[in-house]
């Protein structure tokens, strides 16, 4: 296998023209740089699961390898997908997972005969971008590394109840400071972290500590850092409001697309959802009569359906009907 990997992801726009600058300046200011971007982030986990079974893979070779391939070329980063799709006609190409926030973006990306196979991270988004790539678009998650992200066998560390990740991206300041009043009111211990703004090493500390995590997000593709805590066999009562695709450059004048979700791989062993604040105090009752119960479990839905073995075997699997 042959993976290219170009990706300008940090240096574009994403939420509104220009804002790339000052997201810039604010991760060199609280010096986070550790923490990889989502696209890094899977690409890395990509190739841990390649590693583990086996499989010989190339990264960014000479463009005389990606010329004389006889075999699919895996483009995985968004950026120059159509100058190697348009220089090498004879060579065949799998792209994404870390690709195009919707195909609006190369509409006529599925027209190209030696486009085989178009892999977005989640089943929200397959179908979303279905309407313009029609069957070429495929769902596929990157693995989670459960040996690296598993349960803490301490219990008597865990002195938070919850940690509430922050990835808000568009604002919802109401629904916070609902949430935190909610918890105080029932005498629940609760820590913030937010999105992009910290290391790995400082959430695994801060899992490690949490009896459980409440996850706020307007939508994820796939959501690599949720299925980190699942991993660890925290639950998660996540806030899945499933409405439209919020993000500014395409809605509402461009795209009008939902549902959405913030949790696309989900199931009852993971914990609880809610919509709105409406629905929070309820669920939050429940939740924790089943949390105390030992109701959930996370890591088997993790390591059933999402581990580096079960991915990186599916990955494999699309990458042999490419081949067809």
């Amino acid at each position: 296998m042959i993976i290219v990997f170009e990706s300008d992801y940090t240096n574009l726009d994403r939420w509104f023209p220009l804002d790339r600058y000052p997201r810039q300046l604010f991760k060199k200011l609280i010096k986070k740089g550790t923490q990889l971007t989502g696209q890094s982030k899977a690409l890395e986990n990509t190739r841990k699961g390649l590693d583990k079974l086996g499989f010989n893979y190339m990264l960014n070779p000479k463009e005389k390898k990606i010329q004389s391939s006889e075999i699919p070329v895996m483009l995985f980063g968004q950026t120059k997908v159509n100058q190697y799709i348009e220089k090498y006609p004879n060579v065949n190409f799998i792209v994404g997972p870390a690709l195009y926030s919707h195909p609006i973006e190369n509409p006529r990306l599925a027209e190209y005969e030696n486009v085989k196979t178009i892999i977005v991270p989640g089943p929200w988004m397959k179908r979303m971008c279905e309407e313009y790539w029609g069957d070429k678009v495929v769902s596929w998650p990157v693995g989670i590394d459960t040996d690296e992200w598993s349960p803490q066998s301490n219990e008597s560390e865990k002195k938070i109840d919850f940690l509430i990740y922050n990835k808000i991206m568009w604002g919802d300041e109401d629904l916070i400071k609902s949430i935190e009043h909610t918890l105080e009111e029932a005498s629940l211990s609760f820590r913030f972290i937010k999105y992009g703004q910290y290391n790995e090493e400082e959430y695994r500390q801060l899992l490690k500590q949490s009896r459980a995590m409440i996850f706020l997000c307007e939508h994820e593709t796939q959501g690599i850092a949720y299925q980190q805590a699942l991993s660890m066999g925290i639950p998660i009562l996540a806030w899945d409001r499933e409405g439209y695709w919020l993000d500014p450059r395409f809605y509402p004048y461009r795209i009008n697309y939902k549902p959405i979700s913030s949790v696309p791989y989900w199931n009852d062993k993971c914990g609880e959802k809610f919509k709105s604040m409406d629905d929070f105090p309820g669920a939050l009752k429940s939740f924790v009569y089943n949390l105390n119960n030992y109701t959930y479990d996370p890591r088997s839905f993790v390591v059933n359906n999402l581990s580096l073995d079960v991915c990186t075997k599916n990955l494999l699997s699309i990458y042999e009907c490419a081949q067809d």
